[in-house]
């Protein structure tokens, strides 16, 4: 039947994008949350805790990102989000990231300047 070959390509590609992560599976299970969105935003918190203040989705590996996206939709087969909406969500890991230490830095400035 169709449906199993769905099934096992997809498992296939699972594969793939398991390896392509390069987290230990016991952990990727861990780091599955509500929705791809999440998930896709928890697996980058995962492989990049504290990244460069310009670091951005562009700058990751085309591959690691299809892989990061297509496993956190396989997470959540019910999860009807497009894979540009996975996207967005991940690249707003690193504008949060971003906007949070220019916030912080600003305060920083702030505290020395009324010392």
């Amino acid at each position: 039947s169709n449906q199993n070959y769905v099934t096992e390509n997809s498992n296939n590609e699972l594969i793939d994008a398991i390896e392509t992560i390069q987290i230990e599976p016991n952990v990727l299970l861990k780091l599955k949350k509500d929705t791809c969105t999440s998930t896709a935003r928890s697996i980058l918190k995962f492989k990049y805790p504290s990244p460069t203040i310009s670091y951005k989705l562009a700058d990751m590996d085309k591959k690691l990102v299809d892989a990061i996206v297509f496993y956190s939709k396989q997470c959540h087969p019910d999860d009807k989000r497009k894979d540009s909406h996975v996207r967005k969500a991940m690249s707003n890991y690193f504008s949060l990231i971003r906007h949070n230490k220019k916030l912080k830095s600003k305060a920083l400035n702030t505290n020395r300047e009324e010392q």
